[in-house]
């Protein structure tokens, strides 16, 4: 099932877009909605990866793509440099 375009965000009327946003991220699937709201989980072995950290990496991947690709530029602006889903 194909997901609409994500809601986009110039910086006003946040609590619409965080509603709006909540629903695509889950559609999306609720591994990247929980990296979004919660964090990554704790990656067994950060500097040789499993296959499940290497999975985690790209969930939230998957999120952070997501949420940068829907703000304007003044808002990615003040968030370019935050490396994880959750933090943004």
């Amino acid at each position: 099932m194909d997901t609409p375009r994500a809601p986009h965000f110039d910086g006003t009327n946040y609590p619409y877009w965080q509603v709006r946003m909540a629903s695509h991220l889950e559609a999306i699937g609720l591994d990247v909605w929980r990296v979004t709201t919660h964090g990554m989980r704790p990656l067994k072995k950060p500097n040789n990866p499993t296959k499940g950290d290497e999975q985690e990496i790209h969930t939230n991947a998957i999120g952070w793509n997501i949420l940068i690709g829907s703000l304007s530029i003044y808002v990615f602006n003040r968030v370019k440099s935050l490396t994880s889903a959750h933090e943004i």
